[in-house]
Parts: structure tokens; C-alpha cells; sequence
């Protein structure tokens, strides 16, 4: 039986495209990054569907089981609410928003690094 995979970025968790550079077999658009096989996070159709199961009972969680499907409401939920990245320092779990604002550091450990200890 053949499962379906899809390959991901390793660093920003978004969903890989076939790359036309030489060798590199995917590329990022929002990251602007090219990969190799071996470096892309692969997802099997078992796990895909676990992780929205459970992505699924999180939203209705905290938005209710009516707004857990809508637009807005997901754009919210993955810009704010999962985890992508850890922190270099600390190594605390990081969203898509917080490494928008701070990179590959925690707010914390940014603050610390570029202002000093307060």
C-alpha cells in the first residue's frame, strides 16, 4: 500500500516545493531556502492526520466548536499557538510569530542578547 509524503521545512514547518537547483531536491518559498532530501522534514499520511486530530481538539478547545473551523480563527491558531522552533539559548518552543519578531531567540533571550541584562 503506498502512504502519501509530504516533505516540510525544517525550519519554518511550511510545506516544501520541488527545487530547480542543482543539488537540492525542495525549496521554501517563506524561507527562501533550499534543501536537500536528507535535511526536509518528512510527513507520512499517519502522521498528518494525528497532528490534525489533535490540532483539531486544541482549537475547539480554546475557540469553541464553532469557530474552530473557520479562517480566521486557524490563521490565529498557527501564527500564535504552535510551536515551530526552540529558542537558541533557552531553548524554549517558539511560534511562527515570535521567530517572525525575534528571529531564532525567545523575547527573553533577544532582550538579553542586543540590550543587555536588565
Amino acid at each position: 500500500m503506498y502512504m502519501k509524503k509530504e516533505y516540510h521545512c525544517p525550519v519554518c514547518g511550511r510545506k516544501l516545493i520541488k527545487s530547480d537547483i542543482e543539488g537540492y531536491g525542495f525549496q521554501c518559498l517563506h524561507c527562501d531556502e533550499d534543501f536537500t532530501e536528507v535535511e526536509a522534514t518528512i510527513k507520512t499520511e499517519k502522521t498528518m492526520k494525528k497532528k490534525n486530530n489533535k490540532r483539531q481538539e486544541e482549537m475547539e478547545f480554546l475557540y469553541g466548536k464553532e469557530n474552530a473551523n473557520k479562517p480566521m480563527y486557524r490563521t490565529v491558531h498557527e501564527t500564535h499557538h504552535e510551536a515551530i522552533r526552540e529558542c537558541g539559548y533557552c531553548g524554549k518552543p517558539l511560534t511562527p510569530s515570535e521567530v517572525n519578531d525575534y528571529g531564532t531567540l525567545c523575547e527573553a533571550c533577544y532582550m538579553k542578547e542586543y540590550y543587555g541584562d536588565e
